[in-house]
Protein backbone atom coordinates (compact mmCIF):
# COMPACT_ATOMS: atom_id res chain seq x y z
CA UNK A 1 0.00 0.00 0.00
CA UNK A 2 1.68 3.22 -0.70
CA UNK A 3 1.03 7.01 1.13
CA UNK A 4 -1.53 8.33 -2.22
CA UNK A 5 -3.61 5.08 -1.67
CA UNK A 6 -2.62 2.77 -4.41
CA UNK A 7 -1.47 -0.52 -4.15
CA UNK A 8 0.67 -3.21 -5.69
CA UNK A 9 1.40 -7.04 -5.42
CA UNK A 10 4.77 -7.67 -6.24
CA UNK A 11 3.46 -11.57 -6.02
CA UNK A 12 0.90 -11.55 -8.60
CA UNK A 13 1.63 -8.04 -10.05
CA UNK A 14 -1.33 -7.10 -9.59
CA UNK A 15 -2.30 -3.02 -9.56
CA UNK A 16 -4.76 -0.59 -7.56
CA UNK A 17 -5.45 2.48 -8.65
CA UNK A 18 -6.09 4.46 -5.91
CA UNK A 19 -9.73 5.62 -5.05
CA UNK A 20 -11.07 8.70 -7.05
CA UNK A 21 -8.59 7.90 -9.21
CA UNK A 22 -9.21 7.92 -12.96
CA UNK A 23 -7.44 5.20 -14.72
CA UNK A 24 -4.57 5.59 -16.64
CA UNK A 25 -3.74 4.23 -19.58
CA UNK A 26 -1.00 2.08 -19.67
CA UNK A 27 2.34 3.64 -21.04
CA UNK A 28 3.04 1.98 -24.27
CA UNK A 29 7.13 0.88 -24.23
CA UNK A 30 9.14 0.56 -27.67
CA UNK A 31 10.16 -3.43 -27.32
CA UNK A 32 12.39 -3.11 -30.96
CA UNK A 33 14.82 -1.27 -32.77
CA UNK A 34 12.20 0.25 -35.03
CA UNK A 35 12.23 3.87 -34.98
CA UNK A 36 14.80 3.93 -31.59
CA UNK A 37 16.71 6.61 -32.01
CA UNK A 38 19.46 6.15 -28.67
CA UNK A 39 20.04 9.08 -25.73
CA UNK A 40 23.41 11.08 -25.44
CA UNK A 41 24.27 12.99 -22.80
CA UNK A 42 27.17 13.70 -20.44
CA UNK A 43 28.35 11.63 -17.98
CA UNK A 44 28.52 13.77 -14.89
CA UNK A 45 28.85 13.16 -11.03
CA UNK A 46 25.15 12.42 -9.51
CA UNK A 47 25.48 14.42 -6.60
CA UNK A 48 22.12 14.02 -5.07
CA UNK A 49 23.01 10.20 -5.16
CA UNK A 50 26.82 10.79 -3.91
CA UNK A 51 28.15 9.17 -6.85
CA UNK A 52 31.32 10.87 -8.23
CA UNK A 53 31.85 10.88 -12.27
CA UNK A 54 34.56 8.33 -12.15
CA UNK A 55 31.76 6.04 -11.53
CA UNK A 56 29.44 7.18 -13.95
CA UNK A 57 31.43 7.03 -16.50
CA UNK A 58 32.71 4.03 -15.59
CA UNK A 59 29.31 2.88 -16.14
CA UNK A 60 28.18 4.95 -18.84
CA UNK A 61 25.85 6.03 -16.68
CA UNK A 62 24.17 9.47 -18.41
CA UNK A 63 21.95 12.51 -18.05
CA UNK A 64 20.32 13.75 -20.79
CA UNK A 65 17.23 16.06 -21.96
CA UNK A 66 15.01 14.20 -23.84
CA UNK A 67 11.99 15.40 -25.64
CA UNK A 68 8.77 15.57 -24.49
CA UNK A 69 10.76 13.63 -20.99
CA UNK A 70 13.37 16.41 -19.78
CA UNK A 71 15.77 15.99 -17.54
CA UNK A 72 16.33 11.90 -17.40
CA UNK A 73 18.99 9.70 -16.10
CA UNK A 74 20.03 7.02 -18.49
CA UNK A 75 21.63 3.54 -18.77
CA UNK A 76 22.83 1.58 -21.46
CA UNK A 77 22.11 -2.06 -21.84
CA UNK A 78 24.98 -3.45 -24.40
CA UNK A 79 25.14 -6.82 -25.35
CA UNK A 80 28.08 -8.25 -27.14
CA UNK A 81 29.18 -4.69 -27.55
CA UNK A 82 26.46 -3.48 -29.43
CA UNK A 83 23.60 -1.08 -27.39
CA UNK A 84 20.06 -3.12 -27.24
CA UNK A 85 18.47 -0.78 -24.70
CA UNK A 86 18.11 2.20 -22.82
CA UNK A 87 16.57 2.35 -19.43
CA UNK A 88 15.14 5.57 -18.66
CA UNK A 89 14.67 7.58 -15.52
CA UNK A 90 13.16 11.10 -15.18
CA UNK A 91 12.89 13.73 -12.87
CA UNK A 92 9.19 12.30 -11.34
CA UNK A 93 11.24 8.84 -10.80
CA UNK A 94 8.77 7.63 -14.05
CA UNK A 95 10.37 4.54 -15.67
CA UNK A 96 10.87 3.74 -19.49
CA UNK A 97 12.26 1.34 -21.38
CA UNK A 98 13.29 1.96 -25.12
CA UNK A 99 15.21 -0.57 -27.51
CA UNK A 100 14.56 -4.32 -27.34
CA UNK A 101 13.94 -5.23 -24.32
CA UNK A 102 14.48 -9.06 -25.10
CA UNK A 103 18.16 -8.41 -25.53
CA UNK A 104 18.88 -7.38 -22.10
CA UNK A 105 21.40 -8.68 -19.71
CA UNK A 106 22.26 -7.48 -16.18
CA UNK A 107 23.48 -4.07 -16.21
CA UNK A 108 26.93 -3.82 -16.76
CA UNK A 109 28.03 -7.22 -17.13
CA UNK A 110 29.63 -6.02 -20.74
CA UNK A 111 31.93 -4.63 -18.44
CA UNK A 112 33.56 -7.77 -16.76
CA UNK A 113 35.28 -10.30 -18.26
CA UNK A 114 34.18 -14.03 -17.46
CA UNK A 115 35.59 -15.14 -13.88
CA UNK A 116 37.75 -14.36 -11.08
CA UNK A 117 36.73 -14.27 -7.47
CA UNK A 118 33.68 -12.20 -6.45
CA UNK A 119 30.93 -10.73 -8.66
CA UNK A 120 28.48 -8.42 -7.11
CA UNK A 121 24.15 -8.96 -7.77
CA UNK A 122 22.41 -5.24 -6.91
CA UNK A 123 18.48 -4.49 -7.08
CA UNK A 124 19.29 -1.28 -9.36
CA UNK A 125 21.69 0.75 -11.41
CA UNK A 126 22.27 3.23 -8.92
CA UNK A 127 23.05 0.43 -5.97
CA UNK A 128 25.41 -0.99 -8.42
CA UNK A 129 27.30 2.16 -8.69
CA UNK A 130 27.04 2.86 -5.06
CA UNK A 131 28.80 -0.57 -4.64
CA UNK A 132 31.12 -0.27 -7.04
CA UNK A 133 32.11 2.95 -5.68
CA UNK A 134 32.19 2.32 -1.78
CA UNK A 135 33.98 -1.29 -2.72
CA UNK A 136 37.12 1.20 -3.78
CA UNK A 137 36.29 0.36 -7.47
CA UNK A 138 37.95 -2.89 -6.94
CA UNK A 139 34.90 -5.92 -7.70
CA UNK A 140 32.33 -6.29 -10.62
CA UNK A 141 29.23 -5.28 -10.00
CA UNK A 142 25.97 -5.37 -11.95
CA UNK A 143 22.35 -4.84 -11.66
CA UNK A 144 19.67 -7.13 -12.24
CA UNK A 145 17.47 -4.76 -15.19
CA UNK A 146 13.57 -4.83 -14.28
CA UNK A 147 12.90 -5.17 -10.23
CA UNK A 148 13.13 -7.92 -7.78
CA UNK A 149 9.78 -9.30 -9.17
CA UNK A 150 11.63 -10.34 -12.24
CA UNK A 151 15.20 -11.10 -10.86
CA UNK A 152 15.42 -14.48 -10.74
CA UNK A 153 14.36 -14.23 -14.67
CA UNK A 154 17.53 -12.00 -15.07
CA UNK A 155 19.42 -14.28 -13.01
CA UNK A 156 18.55 -17.35 -15.21
CA UNK A 157 19.53 -15.33 -18.52
CA UNK A 158 23.09 -15.02 -17.22
CA UNK A 159 22.92 -17.68 -15.59
CA UNK A 160 26.34 -19.21 -17.49
CA UNK A 161 28.49 -15.73 -16.53
CA UNK A 162 27.27 -15.71 -13.15
CA UNK A 163 28.35 -19.34 -12.78
CA UNK A 164 31.98 -18.73 -14.23
CA UNK A 165 33.19 -16.52 -10.65
CA UNK A 166 33.80 -18.32 -7.47
CA UNK A 167 30.75 -16.27 -5.32
CA UNK A 168 28.17 -14.42 -6.15
CA UNK A 169 27.01 -11.70 -3.70
CA UNK A 170 23.34 -10.93 -4.02
CA UNK A 171 22.71 -7.62 -2.48
CA UNK A 172 19.30 -6.68 -2.33
CA UNK A 173 17.23 -4.18 -1.13
CA UNK A 174 16.25 -4.54 2.81
CA UNK A 175 12.30 -4.04 2.01
CA UNK A 176 9.40 -3.73 4.83
CA UNK A 177 7.81 -6.77 2.90
CA UNK A 178 10.55 -8.78 1.99
CA UNK A 179 10.53 -8.85 -1.16
CA UNK A 180 13.91 -8.25 -1.58
CA UNK A 181 15.49 -11.04 0.59
CA UNK A 182 12.61 -13.41 -1.06
CA UNK A 183 13.55 -12.54 -4.27
CA UNK A 184 18.02 -13.25 -2.99
CA UNK A 185 16.50 -16.50 -1.88
CA UNK A 186 14.92 -17.69 -4.87
CA UNK A 187 18.21 -16.66 -7.25
CA UNK A 188 20.44 -18.15 -4.98
CA UNK A 189 18.59 -21.50 -5.58
CA UNK A 190 19.53 -21.06 -9.18
CA UNK A 191 23.07 -20.71 -8.80
CA UNK A 192 25.31 -24.04 -7.78
CA UNK A 193 25.34 -25.18 -4.35
CA UNK A 194 27.76 -22.97 -2.35
CA UNK A 195 28.12 -20.19 -4.67
CA UNK A 196 25.43 -17.41 -3.61
CA UNK A 197 26.02 -15.28 -0.74
CA UNK A 198 23.04 -13.53 0.64
CA UNK A 199 23.42 -9.35 1.71
CA UNK A 200 21.42 -8.50 4.82
CA UNK A 201 21.28 -4.75 4.60
CA UNK A 202 20.56 -2.72 8.10
CA UNK A 203 19.12 0.18 5.69
CA UNK A 204 16.59 -0.06 2.46
CA UNK A 205 19.40 0.01 0.18
CA UNK A 206 22.91 0.62 -0.78
CA UNK A 207 22.28 4.31 -2.04
CA UNK A 208 20.16 5.03 1.28
CA UNK A 209 23.35 4.13 3.34
CA UNK A 210 26.28 5.51 1.33
CA UNK A 211 23.71 8.91 1.62
CA UNK A 212 23.25 8.23 5.74
CA UNK A 213 27.29 8.22 5.41
CA UNK A 214 27.01 4.41 6.78
CA UNK A 215 29.68 3.25 3.52
CA UNK A 216 31.65 1.02 6.75
CA UNK A 217 28.38 -0.72 7.72
CA UNK A 218 27.54 -0.76 3.79
CA UNK A 219 31.08 -2.67 3.50
CA UNK A 220 30.61 -4.53 6.91
CA UNK A 221 27.47 -5.90 5.14
CA UNK A 222 28.73 -6.94 2.06
CA UNK A 223 32.07 -8.65 3.58
CA UNK A 224 29.55 -10.60 5.89
CA UNK A 225 27.62 -11.87 3.28
CA UNK A 226 25.95 -15.47 4.26
CA UNK A 227 26.54 -18.22 2.07
CA UNK A 228 22.94 -19.79 1.04
CA UNK A 229 22.39 -23.68 1.56
CA UNK A 230 18.84 -24.89 1.72
CA UNK A 231 17.59 -25.33 5.36
CA UNK A 232 19.30 -28.11 7.36
CA UNK A 233 21.95 -27.90 5.67
CA UNK A 234 25.24 -26.34 6.74
CA UNK A 235 28.88 -26.57 6.46
CA UNK A 236 30.75 -28.64 8.99
CA UNK A 237 32.97 -25.62 10.53
CA UNK A 238 29.12 -24.31 11.78
CA UNK A 239 28.80 -27.23 14.31
CA UNK A 240 29.22 -25.43 17.26
CA UNK A 241 32.15 -28.09 19.11
CA UNK A 242 30.85 -28.22 22.14
CA UNK A 243 28.02 -29.82 20.54
CA UNK A 244 28.50 -33.65 22.00
CA UNK A 245 27.95 -31.78 25.57
CA UNK A 246 23.90 -31.57 24.71
CA UNK A 247 23.74 -35.36 24.38
CA UNK A 248 23.35 -37.21 27.58
CA UNK A 249 24.54 -40.50 28.09
CA UNK A 250 23.70 -43.70 30.58
CA UNK A 251 24.73 -47.27 30.76
CA UNK A 252 22.51 -50.14 30.55
CA UNK A 253 21.50 -52.15 33.43
CA UNK A 254 24.21 -54.92 31.54
CA UNK A 255 28.13 -54.32 32.00
CA UNK A 256 28.40 -56.19 28.58
CA UNK A 257 25.52 -54.11 26.57
CA UNK A 258 26.79 -50.97 28.19
CA UNK A 259 30.52 -51.57 26.37
CA UNK A 260 29.41 -53.34 23.53
CA UNK A 261 26.57 -50.41 22.49
CA UNK A 262 28.71 -47.25 24.31
CA UNK A 263 25.87 -46.56 26.79
CA UNK A 264 22.36 -45.27 25.81
CA UNK A 265 22.42 -42.00 24.46
CA UNK A 266 19.94 -39.31 24.11
CA UNK A 267 18.86 -37.96 20.90
CA UNK A 268 18.85 -41.78 18.95
CA UNK A 269 16.44 -44.47 18.66
CA UNK A 270 17.03 -48.23 19.80
CA UNK A 271 14.94 -51.03 18.41
CA UNK A 272 14.85 -54.58 20.27
CA UNK A 273 13.40 -57.18 18.22
CA UNK A 274 13.01 -60.63 18.58
CA UNK A 275 10.97 -63.83 18.22
CA UNK A 276 7.53 -64.31 20.25
CA UNK A 277 8.56 -64.64 24.08
CA UNK A 278 12.17 -64.20 23.73
CA UNK A 279 11.99 -61.39 26.21
CA UNK A 280 11.46 -58.09 24.23
CA UNK A 281 9.34 -56.49 27.18
CA UNK A 282 11.16 -58.06 30.08
CA UNK A 283 14.15 -56.22 28.72
CA UNK A 284 11.75 -52.78 28.20
CA UNK A 285 10.59 -52.92 32.02
CA UNK A 286 14.56 -53.60 33.02
CA UNK A 287 15.69 -50.48 31.11
CA UNK A 288 12.72 -48.47 32.68
CA UNK A 289 13.10 -49.87 36.29
CA UNK A 290 16.98 -48.98 35.74
CA UNK A 291 16.54 -45.17 34.91
CA UNK A 292 13.75 -45.15 37.56
CA UNK A 293 16.25 -46.31 40.34
CA UNK A 294 18.85 -43.34 38.80
CA UNK A 295 16.33 -40.80 39.26
CA UNK A 296 15.02 -40.36 36.00
CA UNK A 297 10.98 -39.61 34.45
CA UNK A 298 10.12 -42.69 31.87
CA UNK A 299 7.46 -42.42 29.74
CA UNK A 300 5.96 -45.72 28.49
CA UNK A 301 3.54 -47.47 25.86
CA UNK A 302 3.01 -51.00 26.08
CA UNK A 303 0.70 -52.18 23.56
CA UNK A 304 0.02 -55.51 24.32
CA UNK A 305 -0.54 -55.77 28.09
CA UNK A 306 -2.77 -53.61 30.91
CA UNK A 307 -1.72 -50.76 32.22
CA UNK A 308 -1.97 -52.78 35.69
CA UNK A 309 -0.08 -55.43 34.14
CA UNK A 310 2.72 -53.11 33.14
CA UNK A 311 2.66 -51.84 37.00
CA UNK A 312 2.90 -54.67 38.57
CA UNK A 313 5.90 -56.03 36.73
CA UNK A 314 8.19 -53.47 37.49
CA UNK A 315 6.88 -53.75 41.21
CA UNK A 316 7.62 -57.20 40.93
CA UNK A 317 11.42 -55.78 39.63
CA UNK A 318 11.63 -53.42 42.58
CA UNK A 319 10.99 -55.64 45.47
CA UNK A 320 11.69 -58.90 43.50
CA UNK A 321 8.82 -60.78 43.84
CA UNK A 322 6.23 -62.16 41.13
CA UNK A 323 3.08 -60.15 41.84
CA UNK A 324 1.60 -61.08 38.97
CA UNK A 325 1.92 -64.48 39.60
CA UNK A 326 1.18 -64.31 43.31
CA UNK A 327 -2.01 -62.17 42.61
CA UNK A 328 -3.16 -64.68 40.03
CA UNK A 329 -2.12 -67.85 42.49
CA UNK A 330 -4.36 -66.42 44.83
CA UNK A 331 -7.57 -65.50 42.76
CA UNK A 332 -7.41 -68.99 41.00
CA UNK A 333 -6.98 -71.32 44.68
CA UNK A 334 -9.83 -68.46 45.86
CA UNK A 335 -12.10 -69.63 43.53
CA UNK A 336 -10.83 -73.89 43.65
CA UNK A 337 -11.72 -73.30 47.03
CA UNK A 338 -15.57 -72.29 46.15
CA UNK A 339 -16.08 -75.22 44.24
CA UNK A 340 -14.70 -77.25 47.07
CA UNK A 341 -11.58 -77.93 44.92
CA UNK A 342 -8.04 -78.51 46.52
CA UNK A 343 -5.29 -75.69 46.22
CA UNK A 344 -2.92 -76.04 43.44
CA UNK A 345 0.87 -75.52 44.55
CA UNK A 346 2.00 -73.30 41.51
CA UNK A 347 5.83 -73.78 43.17
CA UNK A 348 5.52 -69.56 44.12
CA UNK A 349 6.72 -68.29 47.05
CA UNK A 350 4.00 -66.28 48.73
CA UNK A 351 5.23 -63.77 50.57
CA UNK A 352 4.39 -60.72 49.51
CA UNK A 353 2.46 -58.64 51.69
CA UNK A 354 -0.37 -55.64 51.67
CA UNK A 355 2.78 -52.77 51.97
CA UNK A 356 4.71 -54.30 48.88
Amino acid sequence: MFDDGHAYCFACKHYIRAEGTEPVAPKKVKMTNEDWRPANGQMRELAHRGINQRTTRKFRYKQSDIKGLGYCEVADYVVDGKLVAQHIRTKNKDFRWFGDFKQVRLWGQDMWRRGGNRIIVTEGEIDAMTVWQVMGEKWPVVSIPNGVSHAADAIRNSLEFLSSYKEVVLCFDSDPDGQGQESAVECAQLLPAGKAKIVSLPYKDPNAMLLKGETKALLNALWDAQTYRPDGIIHVKDIPDDEDEDQQIWPYPWRDVTRALVGQRSGEMVMWTSGTGMGKSTVIRTLVHHHLNQGRKVGVCMLEESLKETRDDLISLAIGKPVRQIRASRRLNKAMAEYDEEAIDFGITDDLTDEE
